[in-house]
């Protein structure tokens, strides 16, 4: 599941590079919350995992 969230946040900045590119404004903001939020997605799966150096996700 770890694996997946980082993929799909990696296709999210690369969507976000590419509406940049473009001009799309909304473009750019849709990707960049959905970036956002698959960050946030990442770091609470790292958390639960025990990975070392992860702060708790609501720091």
């Amino acid at each position: 599941m770890l694996d997946l969230a980082q993929e799909r946040a990696n296709e999210w900045h690369e969507q976000f590079e590419h509406c940049r590119d473009n001009g799309d404004r909304e473009g750019m903001l849709t990707a960049a919350r959905n970036f956002k939020a698959l960050e946030g997605v990442v770091k609470t799966l790292k958390w639960v995992l025990g990975e070392e150096g992860v702060d708790h996700p609501l720091t």
